[in-house]
Formats: C-alpha cells, sequence, structure tokens
C-alpha cells in the first residue's frame, strides 16, 4: 500500500546539506544539473526520481551514523515505495534520537489506524520539541484518536507546536476559536491564530486571517500573550 503523507515531510530542510554524505557513489553519469533536477523531483516526492538516486547508492542501515542521515535515507526509500526499508532506517534514527526518524513511523502507523502504537513515538518526539508531533498528539486528543477524548490535552499540545512555528497548529488553533470547538468562541484570538499562521507562510492563514479582518474582527491580541 503506497503510504500518503497528511502531514508536513521535514525531508527538504536537510536533504540537499547532507545528500553528500548519504550516497556511497559520485553520480559520474549524470551532469550535476540533471542530478539536482532528480534531486529536486525526488524532494517533490516523484518516485522515479528518488529511484535514480537510490539505483546510485546510499548508505547501508550500519554506515548510516551522522546526524539525519538514517531518517533522510528513509525518507527516499519511502517516496520511492520501499516502505520496508524505509521503516528499518526509521527505527534506527528513531533510536538515535532523531525525532524526524520517530515522526514518520508514528505517522505510517497512524496511516494504518494503529493509534495506540502511533501515540508514544509523536508523544517521544513532542518531547524533544518537534512540532509536527506536537500537532499529531493534539489531534489525536482533539478526536480521540487511540486515546479518550481531551480537548484540553489537545489545546495545550496545538499551542505547543504553535510556538514552535507549526503553521497547521496555529491554523487549528484558529479554527477553533472560529467554531468554538474545545476552544472558547473568541474570534479576535481566532484572528490572531490565523494571522500567525499567515506570517509562517501558510496562505489559507492569510485568507482566513483577511475574511475576520474584513469583517470588523478587532485585534486585540497583538501585543498579549495569546498562548495563556
Amino acid at each position: 500500500m503506497r503510504f500518503v503523507f497528511f502531514v508536513m515531510a521535514t525531508f527538504s530542510v536537510c536533504f540537499a546539506n547532507i545528500l553528500d554524505s548519504i550516497r556511497t557513489e559520485k553520480p559520474n553519469n549524470f551532469s550535476k544539473e540533471t542530478w539536482e533536477v532528480h534531486i529536486q523531483q525526488c524532494l517533490n516526492k516523484n518516485a522515479e526520481s528518488c529511484k535514480i538516486i537510490i539505483g546510485i547508492g546510499l548508505k547501508t542501515l550500519d554506515e548510516c551514523k551522522a546526524k539525519n542521515e538514517c531518517s533522510v535515507i528513509g525518507e527516499i526509500f519511502l517516496y520511492a515505495d520501499s516502505i520496508k526499508r524505509a521503516m528499518s532506517y526509521f527505527e534506527k534514527a528513531c533510536d538515535k534520537k532523531d525525532m524526524n526518524g520517530c515522526y514518520f513511523i508514528g505517522l505510517y502507523k497512524a496511516q494504518n489506524n494503529n493509534f495506540v502504537e502511533a501515540m508514544p513515538y509523536f508523544e517521544k518526539a513532542c518531547d524533544k520539541k518537534h512540532a509536527p508531533s506536537c500537532f499529531m498528539n493534539a489531534n489525536f486528543y482533539e478526536h480521540g484518536k487511540g486515546v479518550r477524548q481531551d480537548y484540553e490535552k489537545a489545546a495545550t499540545l496545538y499551542k505547543k507546536s504553535c510556538k514552535l512555528k507549526y503553521p497547521d497548529a496555529c491554523f487549528t488553533l484558529g479554527n477553533l476559536h472560529e467554531a468554538g470547538k474545545a476552544l472558547a468562541h473568541n474570534l479576535s484570538l481566532a484572528k490572531e491564530f490565523y494571522g500567525k499562521a499567515c506570517d509562517m507562510g501558510m496562505q489559507k492563514g492569510c485568507d482566513s486571517y483577511k475574511e475576520l479582518n474584513q469583517s470588523g474582527i478587532p485585534s486585540l491580541y497583538q501585543d498579549k500573550n495569546v498562548f495563556d
């Protein structure tokens, strides 16, 4: 089964910086420009480009040792639809305290509705301030996935993720305040959280902020701590 992501991947942030350290051979039959094209296409989850990168040669499980090496190689295998091999790299990454590895294991288990098994991986990563993992923890508590539904815990974790600059969490807090679901109905707070998501580059955060702003919702929290 193809592993479909529903939360942002962390792959592109570190991939370009460590590509030279994770491959075992230089791509002699590729120009620099062609190689970079395949890298970019793999970043965009193009399976064929990832398979080409794999074909050139990547470090084995025993060889990946530096920070993020195992998790990045795992993501390459993941985007090449080689799930079993990807998970073995993620497991090693998680064991080596690379929280990206823990996160992707949690995602895989959640994708297969194994929420109880997924939760410890997200908790471990969230404890180390891995923002997407905090978001997933919050989502589980909001919707009662593998745990008793707990809006207070969900709100706390969404706020933690938002403070760690994860735009999806800020946007969700905006939604919850706008709808009065899980959090108090407060359009000014909703506007502020939408604005935070917008400032992080999320267009739908900008759109929601604009909608509330044009409706005359005042900005009451610009100089106050919205996370209290």
